[in-house]
């Protein structure tokens, strides 16, 4: 059996960007050690806040040796699927030399309507191709393409899948997802759905928002690790969810970090910043939140 993550949080770490959109390298220090302090177990690296799919595979690989390197202490996942598999290939050998403890592998997500049997492809392709822990990466509404439960099943002989990171924010799958699969380790994608998740079995949360709110989010997944009553922090982190998500979403992390102290981040196209409007709606909510 493939070694399992610890429980807990996993920060899905923003790629920090310079106003000419060239990546930052050096601002990983403080984005980590950011992280570092507020007792997160580990961090996620070009995954969806991570704008990913705006890299190029060479950005990818320096980007993943970069936290690598300076998260010694942390666990470091690597996102590593493309929408084609020799990229996908590629960048999971990269993680695995690098001493990643896993990768997270969306589907190829530029077909739409593919078969059972092209995804199996897919991923049997890969899982034969490395030895690195694997995570499914299931988020239907980005990808257009679904990871179901049929699917899993027929990837289950392959013991360095260890488990998947459900974004869909539909608790049915979710659940679906921990009650069917009680070898895999389920991490949550979505935010409000954090203490539920965790109390019905799964293993933590791989979470955006952490970047700049970790504290919030290390608060309620701790609580339910411990099985204590953080009703009151959930409902708090719901409201707080629910402001954020009233606009983009990595254009909001990012601002957030800039409104907490950390490096100032730009985007990549097609990815822009928050128009003035929505920066100062957000900016006010979590204000009235106690949030900033």
């Amino acid at each position: 059996m493939a070694a399992t993550l610890p429980q807990g949080v996993y920060t899905a770490l923003v790629t920090p960007l310079s106003d000419g959109g060239e990546v930052d390298y050096s601002a990983f220090s403080p984005l980590i050690e950011w992280q570092r302090q507020h007792g997160v177990v580990g961090v996620v690296v070009c995954g969806t806040t991570g704008e990913a799919p705006s890299l190029s595979v060479e950005e990818r690989e320096r980007v993943i040796a970069t936290v690598r390197e300076r998260a010694p202490d942390l666990r470091v996942v690597a996102g590593t699927g493309c929408s084609n598999l020799p990229e996908t290939i590629r960048l999971s050998r990269f993680a695995q030399q690098q001493g990643c403890d896993a990768v997270l592998v969306i589907p190829p997500f530029y077909y739409k309507d593919v078969s059972e049997e092209g995804l199996l492809a897919y991923y049997w392709r890969l899982l034969d191709a490395v030895q690195v822990p694997v995570l499914l990466y299931h988020y239907p509404q980005l990808a257009g393409v679904d990871i179901t439960p049929a699917l899993v099943e027929r990837l289950l002989d392959y013991p360095h899948l260890i488990g998947l990171k459900d974004s869909s924010g539909d608790w049915e799958t979710l659940l679906a997802f921990l009650l069917r699969f009680p070898r895999l380790q389920v991490f949550v994608g979505t935010e409000n759905l954090i203490a539920d998740a965790v109390a019905s079995g799964a293993a933590g949360c791989i979470s955006g928002l952490a970047n700049a709110l970790p504290e919030w989010i290390v608060r309620v997944t701790t609580a339910a690790l411990r099985r204590e009553d953080a009703s009151a922090q959930n409902e708090h982190l719901k409201a707080i969810v629910e402001a954020v998500d009233a606009v983009p979403f990595v254009p909001a992390v990012k601002q957030i970090c800039a409104w907490r102290g950390l490096p100032s981040m730009t985007l990549r196209p097609p990815l822009c910043s928050l128009s003035p409007q929505q920066a100062d709606a957000l900016h006010r909510t979590l204000g009235s939140l106690e949030v900033l």
